[in-house]
């Protein structure tokens, strides 16, 4: 009966030891596909964030020379709808 329990636990501690390694393995795996999904977010942040200082600077333009020429700064609908349109050809038609 002795025997019998010393082979049921040494199986048993084996199999833990067999999951620990395993769930190790898995979390080693699951990290670098995390990392690599964070770079490919900082490169969209940064991507984003040019976009947006080019998109501020191109707004201030147009609010100076629309100054410059004595005419009000407010856009209509159509002068908005040229302007995203012209913003989605910059970022590349998204």
């Amino acid at each position: 009966m002795l025997t019998y329990l010393v082979i049921i636990t040494t199986v048993l501690v084996i199999t833990q030891i067999i999951r620990v390694v395993q769930n190790a393995i898995n979390l080693k795996r699951q990290n670098k596909a995390l990392d690599a999904q964070l770079k490919q977010i900082d490169e969209i942040t940064n991507e984003d964030l040019k976009m947006q200082k080019e998109a501020n600077r191109l707004i201030v333009e147009y609010i100076k020379s629309k100054r410059v020429m004595g005419i009000e700064a407010e856009l209509s609908p159509e002068e908005a709808k040229k302007m995203v349109s012209h913003l989605k050809t910059l970022k590349g038609g998204d």
